[in-house]
């Protein structure tokens, strides 16, 4: 996407469980980063699907740094346009504490962050609690593993029946 400001909805089948794993990688020969996203959907509950199954949507969003004026304007008609669950912003270009304030300026309980270096990478991965949860599993300084479920998930009803 380069330093245009876009965005893209992804939206799953449905799952109760799904690994969210999300990186960046910079490439110092063009001073480019390269972000990265997987998700793995889960099966439980054998051949059975559980009626709480809910499609993840997930908007990705290329910041091009989220000081930039037109960063809050674009992300929020985006949001509001599809409803994510999730939102990846890549490229937020911001660290430490700057980076912590104009996060939580957002509406999004939940958080994960992965700072810049230098003026290269960061990213946010934004979480609403509406329908899923997301726990975090691990994180490097340019890397991030993430659990989701969704909330009214039994696995009791899985070893019940």
């Amino acid at each position: 996407m380069g330093e245009a400001k876009k965005g893209l909805l992804l939206t799953t089948a449905p799952t109760s469980i799904a690994s969210l794993y999300t990186s960046f990688t910079l490439n110092d020969n063009d001073n480019s980063t390269l972000h990265k996203l997987s998700i793995v959907l889960h099966t439980i509950c054998g051949e059975s699907a559980p009626p709480d199954m809910h499609a993840l949507r997930i908007l990705i969003f290329n910041a091009g740094g989220v000081d930039n004026p037109t960063f809050l304007p674009i992300f929020s008609q985006l949001y509001n346009q599809h409803r994510p669950h999730f939102a990846l912003a890549t490229e937020t270009r911001l660290a430490g504490t700057q980076a912590q304030n104009r996060r939580l300026s957002l509406e999004f309980p939940e958080s994960s962050i992965l700072d810049s270096i230098g003026y290269f990478g960061g990213l946010w991965l934004l979480s609403k609690l509406d329908i899923f949860t997301c726990q975090l599993m691990s994180r490097t300084n340019m890397s991030l593993s993430t659990q989701v479920k969704n909330r009214q998930l039994d696995l009791h009803q899985c070893f019940n029946n």
